[in-house]
């Protein structure tokens, strides 16, 4: 009798490590595709190609649950001295803007996502 509960409840711990897995990842996704969007719009440049906004870019190392918001250099290799300044320019860290917040970001949308699950 005691090895079948604990059967069921190995199976049902299981699966919630799945879920909660799936949920922590996905938050972070989500976290950091909206601080991505919120650097692209929240600027102090001129758009006039709109190369920048489009190098404003995150990518995700799904193993490691660890991203980064980045300017893609061949998409607009003068981003980063916008973003970072550059002799008289005075930079625009738009980057950093958005991400000032980052752990409550990512927290607030896991937080969305364990709830989605039930957990």
């Amino acid at each position: 009798m005691i090895k079948i509960i604990l059967s069921k409840a190995t199976n049902f711990l299981k699966k919630k490590e799945k879920d909660v897995l799936e949920a922590y990842r996905l938050g972070f996704k989500i976290a950091l595709r909206d601080m991505n969007q919120k650097a692209r719009k929240d600027h102090r440049y001129e758009r006039r190609s709109g190369d920048l906004e489009k190098a404003t870019n995150f990518g995700i190392n799904k193993n490691k649950v660890s991203g980064k918001i980045f300017i893609a250099d061949d998409i607009a290799p003068h981003g980063k001295y916008i973003h970072e300044g550059f002799k008289s320019w005075n930079p625009d860290q738009f980057i950093y803007k958005a991400t000032q917040n980052a752990d409550s970001i990512i927290a607030n949308e896991i937080e969305k996502q364990l709830k989605k699950k039930g957990i």
